[in-house]
């Protein structure tokens, strides 16, 4: 069952937000991130430009195997990403 990327966001301080349909996350450091899901891998994605971001153009960053339990591949994708957003502050 695939994860809604809403929960791999909360409380992580990044603002949502909509793109004729796509979804993504703004952090503080300007850019945008979202999360995918591939066969058995969630991937967070992001792009620094709002333009490439409303057209989907994204960038793959890491990777999660979806054989964790929910709620620890929800913690470590929240870690992943805040220390994206964090590093480039």
């Amino acid at each position: 069952m695939e994860i809604d990327q809403d929960k791999f966001f909360e409380g992580t301080g990044l603002q949502r937000c909509a793109f004729d349909g796509i979804i993504c996350y703004l952090g503080s450091d300007g850019c945008y991130y979202r999360i995918d899901h591939f066969a058995n891998t969630y991937v967070i994605e992001y792009i620094e430009d709002e333009a490439y971001a409303k057209l989907g153009s994204f960038d793959d960053a890491d990777r999660f195997d979806d054989d964790l339990p929910e709620e620890e591949l929800i913690r470590q994708v929240k870690e992943a990403v805040l220390s994206y957003v964090n590093d480039k502050d």
